[in-house]
């Protein structure tokens, strides 16, 4: 996969949201799909960042702390999904996580998460 950065950013963005859906696809909980837990997660991540967004020079900071743990009760999902989707969000260039803050650096990509449509 790392080939296709350089020549093919959109179609990397697609297969590897593709791979993340088959790794989290085992940690989505009970009737939860891999694509449902990533939507979720960027829902509530917009949902936080309507309520209590900072916007900055480098994108949209959520001022609040809180932990993968935090999301994952919230959602009724695991931990370690919360976790990849948001590694797989980091590498993407999505969001940035920093001392406890997420700041949304691509708010287009996470409102297309959010709709459930993986294709930027």
């Amino acid at each position: 996969l790392a080939s296709l950065t350089g020549k093919y950013k959109g179609d990397f963005f697609i297969l590897h949201f593709s791979f993340i859906e088959l790794e989290l696809e085992q940690y989505g909980g009970p009737g939860k799909t891999s694509s449902d837990s990533l939507q979720r997660i960027a829902q509530t991540l917009l949902d936080m960042a309507q309520s209590y967004e900072v916007e900055t020079e480098s994108g949209y900071e959520i001022p609040i702390r809180f932990s993968h743990q935090d999301v994952a009760n919230l959602l009724h999902i695991s931990r370690v999904t919360v976790t990849k989707a948001f590694q797989a969000m980091v590498q993407e260039g999505i969001i940035e996580r920093k001392q406890g803050h997420i700041r949304i650096t691509d708010l287009t990509k996470l409102i297309h998460l959010a709709h459930g449509d993986f294709f930027p």
